[in-house]
């Protein structure tokens, strides 16, 4: 259920590895055409060299990430280079969502098995599925229907909270640039993230900005991706000064962020993989690596015919918590206010800018994942 990250990368992988039929049901007809950009980090990428990655993609199609490099988002200061790959095998790129979405559909010829139906309900005793008015059998259901999943309903508690954090997602084009760093802007209950996608000549290029400072402005918790005209002004206003950029952007949308409540694996032979199971604050770019992560785990379960509630939770449960945990804390320390606090953390990033022992033990505990 759903063609988002979790659903296409677990559907190659049981069509490229597992005699199976499946089924993708999505309700939207038109799946490709979000301009957003994705980081995928070394735990997830060596899981889509298992779907042919290399074959799938030309490499214009995509970045291959050096290093993170830290800013003071109001003076414009270089606090940090944070090294993110350390050799040729741990690849960090950064691609374009719905060319990474498109070519994978493609490639595995999953039209084949997609049906562009909304399911109105699943009932959890039978193994079925409800769309219009008939009902329809599968061994196993998999929810990849994200963060506000309705489908849940019947089998889990579905409560999300609003962290009090937006997300403002907006894209430009750049001619002839040769970056290969994700830049990282630090300001007070704000920060800002900018980087390439692609290597065309004409690159694209993505930025978010993700804000506490908007609790002020007509903008409702309920409109998720909203193209708001009155907030694109809003952020020019903010930024165009700091950001050449910002003149060039097309449009700008709004994402309140939510966090799940319960993190939920599934029940009987129904499983919730990606944000439908664990949504979090995106502030260590995990949020499609760890669906990707999700996808194989459970593909693997299925694999060895070991595919139950219990063992995809107790693989998955320890490690979603652990990031969860980080990406909290992360926040925090982008977010700071302190004086005293920014001085000592901007002083620690200075000390340690460029040292590859302390980029290498910022990222471990989330790079390293072993198939």
């Amino acid at each position: 259920m759903g063609a988002g990250v979790s659903g296409i990368i677990l559907g190659s992988l049981l069509k490229k590895y597992l005699n199976v039929n499946i089924s993708i049901f999505e309700k939207r007809n038109q799946l490709f055409n979000n301009i957003n950009g994705l980081q995928l980090t070394p735990n997830s990428t060596q899981i889509l060299d298992l779907i042919n990655f290399p074959e799938i993609f030309k490499k214009e199609e995509f970045l291959s990430i050096e290093k993170l490099k830290v800013h003071d988002l109001y003076s414009g200061e270089l606090l940090s280079e944070i090294l993110l790959k350390f050799n040729q095998k741990q690849k960090y790129i950064s691609i374009n969502r719905s060319l990474f979405l498109k070519n994978i559909f493609q490639y595995f010829k999953l039209s084949e098995n997609i049906v562009y139906e909304e399911i109105k309900d699943i009932d959890s005793q039978n193994n079925e599925i409800i769309v219009k008015n008939n009902k329809f059998f599968f061994d196993y259901i998999i929810l990849c229907d994200g963060i506000f999943s309705k489908l849940k309903k019947n089998i889990a508690d579905q409560s999300i909270s609003f962290s009090g954090l937006y997300a403002l997602r907006g894209s430009y084009d750049l001619t002839n640039d040769n970056s290969s760093n994700i830049h990282l802007w630090l300001g007070e209950n704000e920060h800002l993230v900018n980087y390439k996608i692609n290597n065309f000549e004409i690159s694209q290029y993505n930025y978010v900005w993700i804000t506490k400072n908007l609790r002020n402005f007509p903008i409702s918790v309920q409109n998720y991706d909203e193209n708001n005209q009155y907030l694109h002004e809003m952020f020019k206003e903010k930024f165009s000064k700091k950001f050449n950029f910002i003149g060039k952007t097309k449009s700008i949308s709004v994402w309140p962020i939510y966090k799940t409540k319960n993190i939920f694996f599934g029940y009987k032979n129904i499983f919730c993989l990606g944000d439908s199971s664990h949504g979090f604050i995106p502030s260590r770019a995990q949020g499609a690596s760890q669906a990707i992560e999700d996808a194989y785990v459970l593909f693997k379960l299925f694999e060895k015919n070991n595919l139950n509630q219990k063992n995809l939770t107790n693989q998955r449960l320890r490690r979603i918590k652990r990031i969860i945990r980080k990406s909290e804390k992360t926040i925090f320390i982008y977010h700071l206010k302190n004086s005293l606090l920014k001085f000592f953390r901007n002083i620690f990033l200075k000390i340690f800018s460029n040292s590859k022992i302390f980029s290498s033990l910022l990222n471990r505990d989330i790079f390293n994942f072993k198939l």
